[in-house]
Parts: structure tokens; sequence; C-alpha cells
């Protein structure tokens, strides 16, 4: 888990403004993860599942505005994405992921793609669960 106490504390003392706003953004919404009505713990994998979807909205707010023509927004946005994923895991290797599925599918001979997934998601809690399922339909379409 992440100090973002400290971290906050270094991008002050550092006058990091941008950094700063990215860490405060980051605890804000891990803040509303604990105090939502039907909250769970906060352990690795929310704080991951949380990372991810901050990255992704910040890739996608880039690549909105790059369609409307304002690069130096899409840039900030890019940046800021940058700072979050510093804090996320090194992925795994989609080959990796691949190798597991193969045996996985071998070993289970499950009839719904979704239980591959959900395996493979218990072997991996890192792993992206967008590549997870690619993977596993690309490994049964063969």
């Amino acid at each position: 888990m992440i100090n973002l106490d400290e971290k906050i504390k270094e991008a002050m003392k550092a006058g990091d403004k941008t950094r700063l706003a990215v860490l405060r953004s980051i605890k804000t919404a891990e803040m509303e993860f604990r105090t939502a009505k039907d909250a769970k713990p906060l352990d690795d994998a929310a704080e991951i599942k949380i990372l991810r979807k901050l990255v992704a909205q910040r890739e996608d707010a880039a690549k909105e505005y790059k369609a409307g023509g304002r690069e130096d927004l899409a840039e900030n946005e890019l940046s800021e994405a940058a700072i979050i994923k510093e804090f996320l895991p090194a992925e795994i290797a989609r080959e990796v992921i691949e190798a597991e599925a193969r045996k996985i599918i071998v070993v289970k001979q499950m009839s719904a793609m979704g239980g591959y997934i959900k395996a493979l998601k218990e072997k991996f809690p890192t792993a992206d669960g967008k590549t997870i399922s690619e993977v596993v339909k690309g490994v049964i379409n063969e």
C-alpha cells in the first residue's frame, strides 16, 4: 500500500504542483472507496483497481483533448497518468498469462469463459482484467 501522506509531504516540499494534485486525487479516490455505502477494506488489489481506473480516466481525457485539438491539455493528462503508473506494480507479461491460460483450459475443461477468467484473476490478482479476457478469448478461439 502507498504511504500517500508521506508522498504528499514530499511533493509539497519539492514544490511539484502537478504531482501534488495527482497524489491528492489518489487519496480522494481511496477515501471515496473507504466511505462508500458498500465499502470493503482497502487492500492491495482494491488499491491497484483504483489506480488503474484513475489512469484510464486520464488516458480517455487525453484522447478527447487530442480529438478537440488541445494538445497542451492532453499532455497534462498523460503526465498525470504517468505519475499514477509509478505506483502500479509491473505488468505481468502477456506470454506468462497466456501460458497459464493454456494450462487452466486443459485442466479445468469448463464450458464458460468466465470461469477461466476468474481462475486467472485468482492466479494473477494484479493483472489487468482486459488483458486476461483478451488472452482467454484468443486461446479458446485457437
